[in-house]
């Protein structure tokens, strides 16, 4: 393991390792375990694949440690936008402030509550989704902005028919009522005389009233409520979501 040549010629296992300059350290991706093992034999040097990886300005990182509720946790904050949760404060923190990036002990109240934040981090990512950024691979991160684009897009109002809202259930047996007065008005309709006019309005007002009855709470669109209250989910559209231009951007540019 300690031979170079052999590990460039396949006869040994990769060590790789990612040199983050900026920050000055190399971290361990293949080989993790050999640094205990070669500290322990007395070994000063690691043969190893070594490639460089960047990382973002510190005027760009701000830290913030959050506390809502039950919940604590220090997380990081890229441009405004992009959020990942810091792992290891304990030494990560120090080496962040020494880089020179900006700490806050408050959740900033222009950013979604940390509760939508939290919830981001176990969605499925995507292009619609506030989880996961093209740029960074699998690195789990929510973007705030579509977080926000979402909350927006669900606070639009819109008409729909009662059986549209969440948690509203009707009861079917409406249908039931209104089909039996419909065929009573109908029956009503061919069986009185041509010369009782009223009798036969007054079972037509009926039939119709019936019918309106029964349609009403299902087809009719005359209530108004937000689009996150409806029972079925309302998706953001892939032309609202904030990620999309950003994808646009990178083909137009590639």
């Amino acid at each position: 393991m300690t031979d170079f040549v052999a590990m460039a010629d396949g006869k040994v296992d990769d060590a790789t390792y990612a040199w983050v300059k900026p920050l000055g350290i190399f971290a361990p991706c293949e080989g993790k375990n050999r640094v205990d093992f070669f500290r322990e034999e007395g070994i000063e040097s690691i043969p190893a694949r070594v490639f460089e990886w960047t990382y973002p300005e510190a005027s760009r990182i701000e830290i913030y440690d959050v506390k809502k509720g039950g919940f604590s946790g220090v997380w990081a904050v890229l441009d405004g936008r992009w959020v990942e949760p810091v792992p290891n404060p304990s030494w990560t923190l120090p080496l962040l402030r020494a880089y020179g990036a900006k700490t806050a002990e408050r959740w900033p109240a222009s950013f979604p509550e940390p509760e939508q934040v939290q919830l981001a981090f176990f969605q499925r990512p995507g292009t619609t989704s506030p989880l996961g950024n093209p740029d960074f691979g699998e690195v789990p991160v929510a973007d705030l902005h579509t977080i926000m684009a979402i909350q927006n897009f669900k606070s639009q109002p819109v008409r729909i028919a009662p059986i549209e809202m969440r948690h509203v259930k009707i009861d079917h047996r409406v249908w039931l009522f209104s089909l039996a007065a419909a065929l009573i008005a109908c029956v009503l309709l061919v069986a009185l005389p041509s010369q009782w006019t009223e009798a036969r309005v007054i079972a037509g007002i009926a039939l119709g009233s019936a019918l309106a009855v029964g349609v009403t709470p299902y087809m009719v669109p005359f209530m108004t409520t937000k689009r996150g209250a409806l029972a079925k989910g309302s998706f953001l559209p892939l032309s609202l979501a904030p990620k999309a231009a950003h994808q646009k951007t990178r083909r137009s540019l590639g």
